[in-house]
């Protein structure tokens, strides 16, 4: 659905339906998929008004819908957007899962004469229908958490840094040592885990802590990789397979 969406590239995608087939819900994903803010018609209802498409607030709605690209959901979609001269590019209907609680009011009689007059099943682009046996639709990829990567990647690039640059000031203070141990009298020695070291000596061992800390900041760097691979048949009999690899960071290229 993501990729037929992205395809499309469309100002207005359009989720219509039945009461309680959780057209919201769908929403919320596919805006979190393709990063586009939603509108409800439900938030655009005035009090006092009379029915659903009746108690409108046409130009808070209109002001909305201005934002376009969007995702705009609710019942009798096409009729609320053509009281404002507008229509969805890319249409979407949800059919009521059979264990849904069932409304029988008079917002429920306007949704099911709404179904019957305007026929959306005849124009949408992607008809949803709940699995026969479970009542649930199939959840749709989540994007991968580009923040929580950011975080991760540089949380582990401080550490590298810190080891790395560890591992240099060990090199130098090595270096420095062994190099007064062999050009200066060293007649001063200290004694380490029963060893008695000059400088040299001891230069020679911090010299060696280096490569130790080379390896840690090696064994720090940032890596990690996300995927993920679906594949859905659409009401039309169309197919289609989606696959998302995230890059995966390494010392020394990546994949």
């Amino acid at each position: 659905m993501v990729r037929a969406i992205r395809a499309r590239s469309p100002r207005i995608i359009g989720i219509d339906g039945d009461l309680g087939s959780g057209k919201t819900a769908l929403a919320r994903a596919l805006a979190a998929a393709l990063g586009l803010p939603i509108v409800h018609l439900d938030d655009h209802l005035a009090p006092g008004r009379g029915c659903f498409l009746d108690a409108l607030d046409l130009e808070a709605l209109r002001t909305e819908m201005a934002s376009a690209p969007l995702i705009v959901e609710g019942i009798c979609l096409e009729a609320a957007l053509a009281r404002i001269g507008m229509a969805p590019d890319f249409r979407i209907l949800v059919r009521r899962p059979p264990s849904a609680p069932l409304r029988k009011d008079a917002i429920f009689l306007e949704t099911m004469a709404y179904l019957r007059d305007c026929r959306p099943e005849s124009r949408c682009d992607i008809l949803l229908e709940p699995d026969p046996m479970t009542g649930s639709f199939p959840p749709l990829p989540q994007p991968p958490d580009t923040a929580l990567d950011i975080a991760y990647i540089r949380a582990r690039t401080q550490i590298c840094i810190t080891l790395a640059v560890g591992g240099m000031l060990s090199f130098m203070l090595g270096s420095v040592l062994v190099f007064l141990g062999a050009t200066v009298a060293d007649t001063q020695s200290i004694k380490l885990a029963g060893l008695e070291l000059n400088a040299s000596g001891l230069g020679a061992i911090v010299y060696g802590t280096s490569s130790v800390w080379a390896w840690l900041a090696y064994r720090a760097r940032p890596h990690f990789s996300r995927r993920y691979e679906r594949s859905q048949t659409d009401a039309d009999g169309t197919s289609f397979s989606e696959r998302y690899s995230s890059t995966q960071l390494r010392a020394g290229g990546g994949t």
